[in-house]
């Protein structure tokens, strides 16, 4: 509304001014062909001078539209950027949270690291320690377990072929204890001596292949008692025999009459029978060497 009145006002400026210039024209035709009076030549020059004073008011008029119209595109411009300003200022004031959120989680997690490994410093002495005394043990422990595997290499010798069999990979290892550590020669003779144990301590019953007189081979069923005794009926029930350990091997005598209370036995290790008592024979030799 404003901008089509200031139009108007405008419009009306230079029609005024090309009345005037119309009207200062024929004037001085006038006075340049009849010679006017004075107070006409008066009223030219008044004219004149109103004609060259709205030409200027046209000139100023457009200077302060021009200057209105720079001075508007200048206040929507710092608008424009004010507003960017605020939307950059947010973004840049939730990035500093969260950049000031870090800082303090990373500043916790250096405290924690730090004190971690002062934590690790104090267990690695400590680790570093205990090993130097384990090793100072285990060096002391070289004859005595030098002395250990020597003697679990003669139980080769006097275990039963079918239990024999059972720690044949431990004896492999136990002959080849020079490529091995001094931890894992002690721990392999600690396991040796927990099996060994453990067949003294148990009953088993195994299949094995013995030679009955006449030197022919027949095929047992043979119940261990321990390491101390055995008890053998052949697969036919045809044969019988006690079988006790010697030096280096294990010796068997024949007793047919036993065939039928050793096989009981057998069926009462095998859950085959309600349990009962058998009566067999035993003999304790003196201790092996």
């Amino acid at each position: 509304m404003i901008r089509k009145r200031e139009n108007k006002r405008d419009a009306g400026i230079r029609v005024l001014a090309l009345a005037l210039s119309a009207m200062a024209c024929c004037l001085g035709v006038c006075a340049a062909q009849e010679g006017l009076p004075d107070q006409h030549k008066e009223l030219y020059q008044a004219h004149k001078i109103t004609y060259r004073e709205s030409h200027k008011a046209v000139a100023l008029t457009r200077t302060l539209e021009s200057l209105a119209e720079k001075l508007a595109r200048l206040q929507q411009q710092v608008e424009m950027e004010k507003q960017s300003w605020q939307e950059e200022k947010a973004n840049l004031e939730q990035t500093f949270k969260l950049l000031r959120k870090e800082k303090t989680l990373l500043e916790k997690e250096i405290r924690t690291t730090k004190k971690n490994k002062n934590t690790q410093r104090a267990e690695r002495a400590q680790w570093l320690e205990e090993e130097r005394r384990y090793t100072k043990v285990l060096g002391n422990c070289g004859p005595t377990l030098s002395r250990a595997e020597a003697n679990l290499l003669k139980w080769q010798k006097r275990l039963p072929p079918a239990l024999l069999l059972l720690l044949k990979k431990q004896f492999n290892r136990l002959n080849r204890s020079h490529e091995r550590s001094v931890s894992q020669r002690l721990q392999l003779v600690l396991n040796l001596y927990g099996k060994i144990e453990g067949f003294q301590h148990r009953a088993h019953l195994v299949r094995e292949v013995l030679t009955i007189k006449g030197g022919r081979k027949k095929e047992f069923d043979v119940l261990y008692l321990g390491l101390a005794q055995g008890f053998a009926v052949s697969r036919d029930n045809q044969q019988a025999g006690l079988g006790r350990p010697d030096i280096g091997t294990w010796n068997w005598d024949w007793h047919p009459e036993l065939i039928g209370k050793i096989r009981l036995s057998m069926d009462y290790y095998r859950h085959n029978k309600t349990a009962d008592f058998v009566l067999l024979p035993l003999r304790i030799n003196k201790e092996l060497p």
